[in-house]
């Protein structure tokens, strides 16, 4: 299955991209893609960062599907 993942803020910074497409054999969920993601990207494993699949942030137990769009986010506040 074929993922673009696309890093925003400092993310962005640690990967040195904006955006990747990364396969991967199976669909997983958000834990086993961090998991993933962290093992692929070792500058991202200690760093704090929320996920989002297609626009809208993700649970860990949710499953990433085929065409999915998958977002770093990194933290932030708002008011």
């Amino acid at each position: 299955m074929q993922l673009t993942v696309k890093y925003f803020g400092l993310l962005r910074d640690y990967t040195l991209k904006e955006e990747e497409q990364i396969v991967i054999p199976e669909e997983v969920t958000v834990m086993g893609f961090k998991e993933l993601i962290n093992s692929r990207v070792p500058e991202l494993k200690d760093k704090p960062y929320k996920v989002a699949l297609n626009k809208k942030l993700a649970h860990d137990e949710q499953m990433i599907t085929e065409a999915t769009e998958i977002a770093l986010l990194p933290p932030y506040s708002g008011g």
